[in-house]
Order: C-alpha cells, then sequence, then structure tokens
C-alpha cells in the first residue's frame, strides 16, 4: 500500500516527483503503540520500502493510525509534527525525512471537494439499520450513528481510520472496511481496533456475515493503482464475529475486483461480483468458492432475494 501510494503520487505531482530525486538517505515509519516500523530508502533512481526498523536514522514516529493518514496521503508530514501526533527522532538522512514527508503528502485538493480538482468526495457508501438505529459509513468521513431514525446524527469514530467502505452492525458489534484494513468496534463505534490479521492486501473492500463467520474482499490498492497490476483480490473468512477476527486466504482465483457492495451472504450461500464480470459462489460459508459466471458486465452491485 505504502509503495502503491508513493509510485501514484510521484506520477501524478510533479513536485512530490522533484522531492524524491532530491532526497537522498533513509527514513523510518515508526507506529509506536503497535511495534510497527518501515524503512524507505531513497535513492538516485528509486524509492526501496523494506519491512522494519533501519538503526541510527531519521525516525517519524507516532500511532498506527496517524501515520495511516500520513501514508495514505490524508495529511502532510509537517501538519501532523505540528499537532504533535507525530514525531521525529533526529539521525542520519534527515533531507530523506522531509522528502518523504512531502513525497508522501497530496495537494488539499485530491481530498477536499471544496479545493480546484475536488478529485475525491466524501460519498456515503453503507446504510445499516437495528431497529431505530441507523449508522452509515462515508468515504472519507468515518461512521455515524443516529438513534432517533436520523434526525440527529453523531460520530463515531475514534480509532477508525475514515476512508470507510462498509459497515456492518450486531447489537453494539460493528464491523468496518476501510483504505487501510477492517477495524471492529464492541461499544456501538465509540472505539475502534484496527482487526486484519491474517489479512495481506491493505484496501479492504466488500463485507458479509454468515451466520457464524465473517467474509471480505481485499485488493492490494484503491481502483485508481489497478490499471496497471489490475487489483491482486482476494477473498478471506474468519470463522469468529468477535473482538480479534483470524482471517484466512480462501480464494484468489479470480481477475477483478469485489468491490463494496458486491459480496453479500446468507445462511451458508456466499455470493460476489467482480469488476471482471465473474460471479463468486460459495455454499460452504465462505469457505470455498467457484467461479459460476464470468462472461458478465463489470458488477457494481450483488443482492439476494428473498
Amino acid at each position: 500500500m505504502l509503495a502503491s501510494l508513493l509510485e501514484d503520487n510521484l506520477r501524478d505531482f510533479p513536485t512530490r516527483a522533484l522531492a524524491a530525486r532530491l532526497a537522498r538517505g533513509d527514513v523510518v515509519l515508526l507506529a509506536s503503540d503497535r511495534d510497527m516500523a518501515v524503512t524507505l530508502s531513497f535513492r538516485s533512481d528509486e524509492i526501496v520500502v523494506d519491512e522494519g526498523a533501519l538503526t541510527g536514522v531519521a525516525t517519524l514516529a507516532g500511532a498506527w493510525l496517524d501515520l495511516a493518514r500520513l501514508c495514505s496521503g490524508q495529511r502532510s508530514a509537517f501538519a501532523s509534527m505540528r499537532s504533535g501526533d507525530l514525531r521525529i527522532t533526529p539521525g542520519r538522512g534527515m533531507r530523506a525525512a522531509a522528502g518523504a514527508g512531502l513525497a508522501l503528502s497530496v495537494p488539499r485538493s485530491f481530498y477536499d471537494e471544496d479545493q480546484g480538482r475536488g478529485r475525491r468526495r466524501r460519498t456515503l457508501m453503507a446504510l445499516a439499520v437495528l431497529g431505530t438505529v441507523l449508522l452509515v459509513g462515508v468515504e472519507l468521513g468515518g461512521v455515524a450513528v443516529s438513534h432517533d431514525r436520523g434526525a440527529t446524527w453523531e460520530a463515531r469514530n475514534g480509532g477508525l481510520f475514515d476512508d470507510v467502505h462498509v459497515v456492518l452492525a450486531d447489537g453494539p458489534l460493528l464491523y468496518a472496511t476501510t483504505g487501510m484494513g477492517c477495524f471492529v468496534s464492541l461499544d456501538e463505534g465509540w472505539r475502534w481496533s484496527w482487526a486484519s490479521d491474517g489479512i495481506d492486501r491493505g484496501y479492504t473492500l466488500g463485507l458479509a456475515w454468515t451466520d457464524d463467520a465473517a467474509v471480505v474482499s481485499a485488493a492490494s490498492g484503491p481502483p485508481s493503482l489497478w490499471e496497471a497490476g489490475g487489483p491482486e483480490a482476494a477473498i478471506y473468512r474468519s470463522s469468529s464475529r468477535g473482538r480479534e477476527p483470524r482471517w484466512e486466504r480462501v480464494f484468489d482465483a479470480f481477475g477483478g475486483a469485489v468491490e463494496r457492495n458486491c459480496l453479500q451472504a446468507r445462511d451458508a450461500l456466499v455470493v460476489a461480483g467482480t469488476t471482471d464480470g465473474e460471479l463468486l459462489i460459495s455454499r460452504d460459508a465462505g469457505r470455498t468458492f467457484s467461479v459460476g459466471r464470468s462472461d458478465l458486465p463489470a458488477v457494481n452491485a450483488v443482492a439476494l432475494a428473498g
């Protein structure tokens, strides 16, 4: 995901490409609350992304969610450090740290519809209804909850990456897919925790619940990156629907992506449609899948009747 963002930024924004060319050296991005780190190495003709922290070099550290916002281009390194969400530890390659901050960021207009291009807009992606309780998921807006049939709303985004694609609810238990993986809340969205262990694609999309399991679709990155190598999509299953789902990849023998509204389940039946016009079917609650059709137009939504 991080490598894809850098590639996209350097291609689309000349000032970011210039910053990357001028930067030389290494910088570490450290998620201090999860003990996770990656090292970016700026070289003359490439940027190398490696897992782990190289010792003695400049380090940008902060909570995982704040680094996720940096690494998705939603917030600049300068703004994050000014607010105290990220901190820098000096070391070798301070110029690389500055270059990384700019190369990862995008112009404000990329996310703000009121600024110039308006390339990314806030979009209502999901609606869940539980009696008089309504929950919505908004791409680039997070989750909001209403207890009076929509008359008033309250944001519930503590710990959640706010690029939300799908929200499912079972009482106070909420699952959400986002541009940085799957998240779970046990208290109706007041507190969220990252819950993507086992999902090796960072961009989670569709989400469905069977009687006793959860099924999620994921791609290697957002749609803007699919043209070069395709979405590299897969479907994952967790046999539990609790606080810490353990995902396992169950199917990836298809060409398209299973988009946000294209994964549905009822009892043991799970159906998915892909952007390549494939219809994927499971009759054992997502344990195994087969391709039922491969001659459809790109599938935008799936519904199960009855």
